[in-house]
């Protein structure tokens, strides 16, 4: 688990420094008083430096005084994680043609179900109005854009 942590320490502070690299190509704004474009990439950046450099050194300087656990995942576990991140993929795909109102219900439905969930009106229930109130709430008294979706261009 230590030379395992050490690469990945690594392999975050190569990909923080390339982060960081392409922050400095996003455009400046010169308007007084406001933060700029760069500054929340720039302070992602920094945290994950940090946190890096900080595992970095635990592994390095404290490894002796770490216990590593040894955790097993049975396959029913591993195929169940799996299946969240396809529906979860799917869902990303499947809202740009059908739309946020037509999929985020079903994706909603299918990961309370994957979940463990087995109250059907609950979970009809609660997928329906998380839906319509993230959608009233962000479309409707934010004004952010939500898909519409190319095949079926349903907004409320």
């Amino acid at each position: 688990m230590r030379k395992a942590n050490i690469i990945i320490s690594i392999l975050l502070l190569v990909f923080a420094g390339y982060y960081a690299h392409l922050t400095t190509l996003l455009p400046r704004r010169d308007l007084p008083n406001t933060l700029g474009a760069a500054f929340m990439p720039r302070l992602l950046t920094a945290c994950l430096t940090f946190l890096s450099v900080l595992l970095l050194l635990r592994d390095i300087f404290f490894a002796d005084r770490i216990k590593y656990s040894t955790v097993t995942t049975s396959i029913k576990e591993a195929m169940g994680i799996v299946s969240l991140i396809t529906v979860f993929v799917v869902y990303i795909y499947a809202m740009h043609y059908f739309g946020y109102i037509m999929v985020t219900p079903v994706f909603l439905v299918m990961m309370l179900l994957l979940a463990g969930s087995r109250k059907w009106w609950e979970v009809l229930l609660f997928s329906i109005i998380v839906t319509l109130a993230v959608y009233f709430l962000f479309h409707r008294l934010f004004r952010v854009p939500l898909p519409p979706g190319e095949i079926i261009g349903l907004e409320l």
